[in-house]
């Protein structure tokens, strides 16, 4: 904050607050920010990068909410002020027409920005279209009805739509499924793009009865596949077990919540009680873990603010929260039974 009103003086405090916060919510974004920003005042005045995209958004974010004298973020390459959505390539950040990589087209042998790939993955220009005019849904259907024939052509459709709304999503996703038609059978935990599961979702979600759910790769449990290892989906638990690694502090073996300055793995609690983590509390003035955040400012956890409700347990009105468990409200005194 000190470092912007330097750079703007004019600019309205409570403003710059609320768009620093909307642009770093998190502690380790913020953390970024602020270092950024101290170890190179100057990007608020030049622009420049390399450096965190963060500062880029916080300068574009700063200049829409009125900021005169913060300057915008340059291309790397042309140049000019970028006044909307920035692309990053390493620490540089370019404008949208000098941000898309550039290969060698596969029809014309030009470089240029990709705009499209083909089903083997290669590029293609803008001026060169690939060269399937197959219908995606069409393709879906004719595949899928041999594996579950009562299964309805519009209730494909339907499920290809949900699982890949943009059509060159569902190109893509129809050129999968009849390469691979038994990913639908059972062979999902090798899909190479997250669609297919959606896929499989939705036609199993529409009473198809040929379509088979895939096990995690890892534990065999029938379960969301949210994660990718070694090119085979698995689910989240097999994920933290596969991530966890000594916390640099406590040494417990746990799934990293957070680093250090130094870049060490900690864990959610040693991240929590790091006191580079926490604030002042705007009520009891301690350094403390920050529970609760509000317009006043950050709260620790025993001033953390409360509604007036009606306990559901005692029936009492006053001070209460909701139960994470019930969903409904009970009192400090029920709590503590």
């Amino acid at each position: 904050m000190d470092l912007l009103a330097q750079a703007d003086p004019g600019f309205e405090p409570d403003t710059a607050r609320r768009v620093v916060k909307d642009v770093a919510p998190g502690r380790a974004k913020a953390r970024r920010l602020a270092l950024a920003l101290t170890d190179r005042p100057g990007l608020l005045v030049d622009g420049r990068s390399p450096a965190p995209l963060v500062v880029g958004e916080l300068l574009v974010a700063i200049r829409a909410a009125g900021a005169e004298h913060v300057a915008a973020p340059r291309c790397t390459d042309c140049d000019r002020p970028i006044q909307g959505t920035l692309a990053r390539m390493g620490e540089n950040w370019y404008c949208h027409v000098c941000g898309r990589p550039r290969e060698r087209c596969f029809s014309c042998g030009n470089m240029r920005p990709v705009a499209r790939r083909d089903r083997h993955g290669e590029p293609h220009c803008l001026r060169c279209p690939v060269r399937d005019s197959r219908d995606p849904d069409s393709l879906l259907v004719e595949v899928i009805t041999r594996i579950d024939p009562p299964l309805a052509p519009g209730a494909i459709i339907a499920a290809a739509s949900l699982a890949a709304p943009r059509p060159t999503a569902r190109r893509r996703l129809a050129w999968v499924i009849e390469d691979r038609p038994g990913l639908l059978t059972g062979d999902g935990h090798e899909a190479p793009i997250p669609a297919v599961l959606r896929l499989i979702d939705a036609l199993c979600e529409a009473g198809a009865t040929g379509i088979v759910r895939p096990a995690c790769s890892g534990c065999g449990r029938v379960t969301p596949l949210t994660r990718l290892r070694d090119g085979l989906r698995i689910c989240r638990r097999c994920s933290i077990a596969a991530r966890s690694v000594p916390c640099s502090r406590c040494g417990r073996t746990r799934e990293p919540g957070g680093r250090d300055g130094q870049g060490l793995p900690l864990c959610s609690r040693c991240v929590l009680n790091d006191p580079a983590n926490h604030e002042h509390c705007t009520s009891c003035g301690h350094l403390k873990p920050v529970e609760a955040r509000t317009d006043a400012g950050p709260f620790c956890w025993n001033c953390r603010p409360k509604q007036l409700l009606t306990c559901a347990i005692c029936g009492r009105h006053g001070p209460a929260e909701i139960s994470r468990v019930t969903g409904e409200p009970w009192c400090t005194a029920c709590q503590q039974r």
